[in-house]
Formats: structure tokens, sequence, C-alpha cells
């Protein structure tokens, strides 16, 4: 239901109806009449008519101005929601650019993980046959010692032709030992070398 005011503007009074609040509608009414009386100390005009044509005017004009400024300001805040909706994308991109970075590190620290496994595993397996070859020669050394011993007793024990006989497979055999002791020394040199690069992989991987 409207409100009706009665308000005096100009030096006389009016009854104005509307849906704003009492309060509205007096504070509409001192402006207007506000304008009239400043237009009135200002200029030589008497009529009343005139008068309040003249604030009317001055109060579009400041309704205008406004309206300019409110516009000025809507789209300054329109603008201003477009850079954040762009900020708000650039910022969700980087995020999603992050995660993305973040898995794919992941994956390749796993990736790298699984390799290096791999690499132990191998390298335990040279080395265990390598142990194995190693104690292979290890026996066939003491085969030949022992058979060494043995035929020192019979060159001991037999005749020239025998001595000589076995004086060859002496040298024969002393030859094999040697050979077999450059294969034993390569192969504790191989094991050693292994035992190093291990050492370097598992110090590597600590000081990740």
């Amino acid at each position: 239901m409207g409100n009706k005011v009665t308000v005096t503007i100009y030096g006389k009074e009016y009854t104005i109806a509307g849906e704003e609040p009492r309060e509205e509608i007096i504070k509409l009414a001192a402006h207007v009449d506000d304008k009239m009386q400043e237009i009135a100390d200002s200029c030589a005009v008497g009529a009343m008519s005139s008068i309040a044509v003249l604030a009317a005017v001055n109060i579009c004009d400041e309704y205008f101005g406004l309206k300019a400024k409110l516009d000025s300001l809507e789209k300054m805040n329109s603008k201003l929601d477009d850079d954040n909706q762009k900020y708000i994308q650039l910022w969700e991109e980087a995020k999603k650019s992050f995660s993305d970075q973040k898995e794919q590190g992941q994956r390749d620290i796993s990736n790298l993980r699984e390799e290096t496994r791999k690499e132990v595993e191998e390298i335990r397996a040279q080395k265990d046959q390598l142990l194995g070859r190693l104690n292979g020669k290890d026996k066939e050394l003491e085969e030949l010692i022992r058979r060494q011993q043995d035929m020192k007793a019979e060159i001991e024990k037999g005749s020239k032709e025998a001595v000589a006989e076995t004086e060859q497979k002496y040298k024969d055999m002393e030859n094999n030992y040697f050979d077999l002791q450059m294969e034993n020394t390569q192969l504790k040199s191989e094991l050693e070398k292994m035992k190093n690069d291990m050492e370097w992989e598992r110090n590597e991987r600590e000081s990740r």
C-alpha cells in the first residue's frame, strides 16, 4: 500500500503518494526545495514555474552525471570480473600443471627405483656367478696341488725314465698351475671391481 506524505516545496504544500518509505519521500521533496531555493537566490527569476523548470534541469543534470559515473563503475566492475575470471583460470591451469608435473616426477622416481632394483639384482647375480667360478677354480687348484705332491713322491721313487717323464708331467702341471693362478687372479679382480660398483651404487642411492 502506497504512502501519502504532505511536504512543503518552495513555500507551498503538496501531498505526494508513493511506494517509497515516508522518510525517503520527505528527503526527495527537501532536495527539490533546496534546488529551487538555490536557483531563486542565484538568478533573477521571479516566476515559480521558471524556478521549478530550472530546478528540474539541475536535478536531471545531477541524475545523468551520477548515471554516467554508475555506468562507468559498472563497466569497471565488469572488467574486474573478467580479469578475476581470467586470473582464476590461470591459477587453475597453474595448479593443474603443477599437479601433472608432480605426478610425472613421482612416476619418474618410481621408474628409477625399479631400474635401480633390477641393476642391483643383475650385479648380485653376476657376483654369485663369479663366486661360483672362483670356488670351482680353488678346488681345481687344490686338486693340482695334490697331484703335484703325488708326482713329487713318484719322482723320488722312480727310475730315470720315469723321472724324465714325471718331470715333463710336472712341468706341464706347473704350467697349468700358473694358468689357473692367472685366471684365479683375474676372477678375484673382477669380483673386487663388482664389490666396488655395488658400494658406489649404494652410496649413490643413499645420497639421493
